[in-house]
């Protein structure tokens, strides 16, 4: 009979894990949720041409078409300077070079607005990101020594890595890869080198940044010499674990870079991942997780990852689709959310997994019943 009751134990509990175990930290990286989106903030002086604003607004439809990153027009004072901004989730700034002459602007500012969420080593990521695992970013420095010793680094992490990769819940279709961005291509990289954090460290410096999902951090930016195999394999490892263990929950809301993500992708990760990350009933379960705390007192303080600040919201907004006005007070967006959904499948198949296992102990112990 105890022999019948572990077994039943043993059973439910595995039962269990395989239904709580759908979703791994890089799942929900696929996933948005809220709260990571990046602002394209423009300062415009009372009296300034409308023009201008008419023609930011033209760029901003095309150029931030399917990207997380929104367009906010702020009335700035009569005689202040005509400036544009993009502002991370944390407050961060990055003031971009936009023509202040309306013709100007309609020429040049298409390729300024561009790089904002696009570039080649973002487009390289994206093309990418479904099928590895995750993205080993190594922003060179100036010494070409370093650099060779830091990409060394990288492939070593990885390497060390596949082994135990190769056991995760849901291991990717393929390892890790290096993403390697020419210090000569820093310039043309800038948007991407500032929303990772890179540019806080020694400008000549090489950097490594670890990327996954639709581009989320992990862990902090590795800068010069205390960059280390050991350092960038913890973060690969961490990527995979099952996003219901007990890690903090501030590493799965590593900050997110501004990207390019249309219905294509979102199209394609449903297929490679076996979800949709657009459907409501998932967003909700995969936010329950995240916005609990873990559990375990002994759970390890991973990688120094704070969690995401709030980001802007102010009166005008040029979203993918269209202008719309934000009342002060009134978050980005908040008419839009959908309303709270119970996710009734989990329900639904706890209580079937009751039952069978119920009914699996009752026949084990009538069996032994019945040959006594």
């Amino acid at each position: 009979m105890h022999r019948v009751l572990l077994l039943a134990g043993a059973g439910l509990s595995l039962l269990f894990s395989t239904a709580l175990c759908r979703y791994t930290i890089r799942d929900v990286a696929f996933v948005d949720l809220g709260g990571d989106g990046w602002t394209l903030r423009a300062e415009v002086p009372e009296g300034a041409p409308g023009e201008w604003t008419t023609t930011l607004k033209r760029i901003a439809r095309a150029s931030l078409a399917d990207t997380n990153v929104q367009l906010i027009i702020a009335e700035g004072e009569k005689d202040s300077a005509l400036t544009t901004s993009l502002v991370a989730p944390d407050g961060r700034t990055l003031v971009l070079d936009l023509p202040q002459d309306p013709d100007a602007l309609a020429r040049h500012g298409w390729d300024e607005l561009d790089a904002v969420a696009s570039s080649a080593a973002r487009d390289r990521f994206r093309a990418r990101c479904l099928e590895i695992h995750a993205a080993v970013v190594v922003f060179d420095g100036k010494d070409a020594a370093d650099n060779l010793r830091v990409r060394g680094l990288a492939k070593e992490a990885i390497s060390q890595s596949l082994a135990t990769l190769a056991e995760l819940p849901k291991p990717a279709s393929a390892p890790p890869e290096i993403l390697a961005v020419a210090f000569s291509d820093r310039r043309k990289e800038r948007v991407l080198h500032w929303a990772t954090g890179a540019d806080e460290e020694e400008a000549d410096d090489a950097h490594v940044v670890v990327l996954y999902g639709r581009g989320r951090r992990m862990g902090p930016v590795l800068a010069g010499p205390v960059i280390t195999a050991s350092a960038i394999r913890q973060a690969l490892l961490l990527i995979g674990q099952d996003c219901e263990c007990e890690l903090p929950r501030s590493i799965m809301r590593g900050s997110q870079i501004p990207l390019t993500w249309g219905k294509e992708q979102s199209d394609r990760a449903q297929q490679v991942l076996g979800f949709d990350g657009r459907n409501p009933m998932v967003k909700q379960e995969i936010a329950r997780i995240v916005a609990r705390e873990a559990t375990s007192p002994n759970a390890p303080d991973v990688l120094g990852v704070d969690p995401l600040g709030l980001g802007y919201h102010e009166d005008e907004i040029v979203s993918s689709q269209e202008i719309t006005t934000q009342p002060p007070g009134e978050t980005l967006g908040a008419g839009d959310q959908p309303e709270p959904v119970v996710a009734s499948w989990i329900v639904i198949a706890s209580t079937v997994i009751l039952v069978v296992v119920g009914l699996l102990v009752a026949f084990l112990v009538f069996s032994a019943r019945s040959r006594k």
